[in-house]
């Protein structure tokens, strides 16, 4: 059986931003939570991301998701090289609003207060 993401399982508390200390998450949101090897790790690809975030509800917040899918997946789970590329759900939480949210253009500009996925929290 895949993996799917469950707060109450994959975090100590949900935050809709990454979270991190000197480069790893609390939160584990943002990442593949592999229970049986005690570790967090980038997604492999996209499709990984999205069958692990099944539903709407995981997918909402305009959180973080990273995929390495140029590494080689190790037998002990790590990722060995390859690049990380960071993604999101922009613009609602279908399958295809998964998207790069750094492109080698420049930066996505922030949500602006008028756009609808902004929240205030």
């Amino acid at each position: 059986m895949a993996e799917t993401y469950n707060p109450q399982i994959d975090s100590a508390f949900v935050v809709n931003k990454p979270v991190a200390t000197i480069g790893v998450s609390l939160d584990r949101r943002s990442q593949l939570a592999v229970e049986e090897d005690f570790l967090s790790r980038d997604f492999i690809s996209t499709a990984e991301a999205i069958d692990y975030y099944n539903t709407s509800f995981s997918r909402g917040g305009g959180f973080s998701v990273f995929v390495n899918n140029t590494g080689v997946l190790q037998p002990d789970g790590t990722i060995l090289g390859g690049e990380r590329q960071e993604y999101w759900w922009k613009d609602g939480v279908a399958d295809g609003d998964l998207v790069l949210k750094i492109t080698s253009g420049g930066d996505v500009p922030p949500p602006t207060p008028s756009d609808e996925s902004f929240i205030i929290l």
